[in-house]
């Protein structure tokens, strides 16, 4: 059987490591103009999915596109 890198990957570490470095991160800079409900989450002892429409870093990172000469 053919293994790859995916099949060793324990996925219930991976979104509890997600979880703390966000938060961590996220208290750091807890005054950075997140959405109420994100302070809420970061801050909250028992963080659980918020209904967000998870636009907020697609906001943040335009202007990253925008520094660029061109394409290539």
């Amino acid at each position: 059987m053919n293994q790859n890198a995916f099949d060793s990957i324990d996925y219930d570490l991976l979104e509890d490591l997600a979880v703390y470095y966000m938060q961590e991160i996220g208290r750091k800079y807890a005054d950075c103009g997140y959405g109420g409900n994100f302070i809420k989450w970061i801050f909250s002892a028992d963080p659980k999915p918020y209904n967000s429409y998870g636009n907020g870093a697609a906001m943040r990172v335009n202007p990253a596109g925008l520094s660029l000469q061109d394409r290539n």
